[in-house]
């Protein structure tokens, strides 16, 4: 119990890789979503095929709200106590909020392609 109120790893504690496969998975399941998304100019009365439109800033937005909402409902809900991330145990629920809405501005505001920068000021 000490080790868990220090933040330490306890013995038979998943290690930190779950962690990050569980952060892998989620960034993959937002791109595929933004894949999804539609040129909403060649659907509507065209017989052209339906084009695959770059993704606005709504549409990252909202991508990046269901994906947060399924992790959230995931993580606190769904997985067994022993996977589950253990911060909502020392965080009040406005806390274990931010964290999320955290989460959600990291996929919205995230570089979409490898290679692709945002521009940084000096």
């Amino acid at each position: 119990m000490v080790a868990r109120h220090l933040g330490q790893r306890q013995r038979g504690q998943p290690a930190l890789g779950i962690r990050r496969l569980s952060s892998l998975f989620w960034g993959a399941l937002y791109q595929l979503l933004l894949l999804g998304v539609v040129d909403r100019d060649a659907v509507e009365g065209s017989r052209r095929p339906i084009a695959r439109g770059a993704p606005g800033a709504a549409d990252r937005w909202a991508t990046a709200g269901v994906v947060t909402a399924i992790a959230a409902l995931t993580d606190l809900r769904l997985v067994p106590p022993r996977l589950s991330p253990g911060f909502e145990h020392r965080l009040s629920r406005t806390g274990v909020a931010l964290v999320y809405v955290g989460f959600a501005c990291g996929l919205a505001l995230a570089p979409r392609r490898r290679g692709q920068r945002r521009p940084t000021s000096r």
